[in-house]
């Protein structure tokens, strides 16, 4: 993910979602103001808006992409212990289990 000052400084249209639609807004914006439709602080408002909306896109995206990573972290870790545990069931494996599970450990 770019950082808001990067994407305000590119010339050509990015390719992820989030930078898109920030660029476009930044574009909109500007091409408002040089047709004279809003003045400087209007403008510099709204640029503001964007950008803090995009942040805290970006933030919200990076969250939910790292908690999806920890859920098949998660995942892969508990199928490897439950095939251990059907071929050779002991109270060990069920621990590690449960501790995967529950999160509490025992």
């Amino acid at each position: 993910m770019l950082r808001s000052e990067e994407i305000i400084k590119l010339k050509s249209p990015p390719e992820e979602l989030l930078e898109l639609h920030l660029y476009q807004a930044l574009e909109a914006i500007r091409w408002r103001y040089h047709n004279n439709q809003i003045d400087k602080n209007t403008a510099f408002k709204l640029k503001d808006k964007a950008v803090k909306k995009y942040d805290a896109q970006v933030k919200e995206y990076e969250f939910m992409i790292n908690m999806f990573k920890e859920h098949v972290e998660n995942i892969k870790k508990t199928e490897h212990l439950k095939i251990h545990f059907r071929k050779n069931p002991d109270l060990e494996t069920a621990k590690k289990i449960i501790e995967l599970y529950s999160g509490e450990m025992f």
